[in-house]
């Protein structure tokens, strides 16, 4: 009889999980590494950057949240590998591209953003860095 109710019991957590939609992760960044027309290279801490993904690594979706609009928004051109998930942007028609990867392994997120001087005269290209880590609930 234990032993019925321990397989019951075992079965009713893992069900639980093979339900749910996806983890969240949450990516506080840490560096700012600023790269000037100049040639001048600018190093800083950088905590106000928040960004949150909800990962589905099933199906293989990664999905970032909008806080301006309050919904999260599935990334196209992802590239998935045991270690890392990468994709790539292309706003304004070209004039900024933005490349970005977590890796699965450390908790790292980059966001490496190149620009040109339309979008911004002072800087070419700019590297956050930021720690992530899976959290249970968006907020």
């Amino acid at each position: 009889m234990k032993k019925l109710l321990g397989i019951v019991v075992l079965g009713l957590l893992l069900s639980e999980n093979s339900y749910a939609n996806g983890t969240y992760v949450k990516c506080v960044s840490f560096e700012l590494i600023s790269f000037k027309r100049t040639g001048e290279v600018v190093k800083s801490s950088a905590n106000d950057f928040e960004d949150l993904f909800e990962i589905d690594d099933k199906k293989k979706i990664i999905s970032k949240y909008m806080e301006l609009g309050d919904y999260f928004h599935e990334l196209t051109n992802v590239k998935w590998s045991n270690t890392n998930i990468k994709w790539y942007e292309n706003v304004l028609e070209g004039q900024l591209k933005v490349s970005n990867d977590i890796n699965r392994i450390t908790g790292k997120f980059i966001s490496n953003s190149e620009m040109k001087e339309i979008v911004n005269p002072v800087f070419k290209r700019q590297i956050v860095k930021s720690n992530c880590k899976t959290i249970n609930k968006k907020f």
